[in-house]
């Protein structure tokens, strides 16, 4: 009876930490009016999860964010800047495939190709930027070699936020209260696999 008192006080404790970091992702984003305290708060987020994962599961929650908030706060608005880049571009190939919607013409293939490659590409930018320390332009780099010697990663982290998305539809009450702390923590479970496997490749 106190295994299972403690296991569920443990997972009761566990979706409090889960649903406290979706509430600080989200004041934190608003605190910088989304513009600028976005990236700075999903950063944030990821570097919590990966500490979660990888060193220390009971690591003061505000503090960490707060701290890390702080240290992101340049560095995730500069990349943010060229990563906004890349969505206006594919909004605009949005905008251009529907102006197609009646008949298919090749000139869509490409658009599509991009529209992937974005979402795809996004997968892997926060992970790699919490996980690596480098300069931006890296980041960049790093985020699109890791993916494109990921695929099977890839497909797992998009079977999970299918899977994640279509639990939301029926419940969407657990979107807000977990909603991107889940999403954050599963696809950077699923990357740090790779991570230790380049990681390790390295010192061979």
């Amino acid at each position: 009876m106190n295994l299972i008192a403690s296991r569920l006080y443990t997972i009761m404790e566990w979706v409090m930490k889960f649903a406290y970091l979706h509430l600080l992702w989200v004041a934190f984003t608003l605190l910088g009016l989304v513009i600028v305290g976005f990236y700075p708060a999903t950063l944030s987020t990821y570097s919590i999860v990966r500490k979660w994962q990888t060193s220390n599961p009971d690591i003061p929650i505000f503090s960490t964010f707060w701290t890390t908030y702080k240290d992101y706060f340049k560095k995730g608005n500069i990349l943010g800047i060229f990563a906004n880049l890349f969505i206006a571009l594919a909004v605009l190939n949005i905008i251009f495939i529907q102006s197609y919607q009646s008949d298919f013409s090749l000139i869509q293939v490409p658009l599509l190709a991009y529209l992937l490659f974005v979402c795809l590409f996004f997968i892997y930018l926060f992970p790699v930027t919490v996980h690596f320390d480098l300069p931006v332009t890296k980041i960049f780099k790093h985020s699109f070699l890791i993916m494109l010697i990921s695929p099977v990663h890839t497909l797992l982290i998009i079977i999970s936020f299918v899977s994640i998305y279509l639990i939301c539809t029926q419940l969407p009450a657990l979107f807000f209260i977990f909603g991107f702390s889940i999403i954050a923590s599963v696809s950077t479970w699923i990357i740090q696999d790779r991570f230790d496997t380049i990681q390790s490749f390295k010192k061979t």
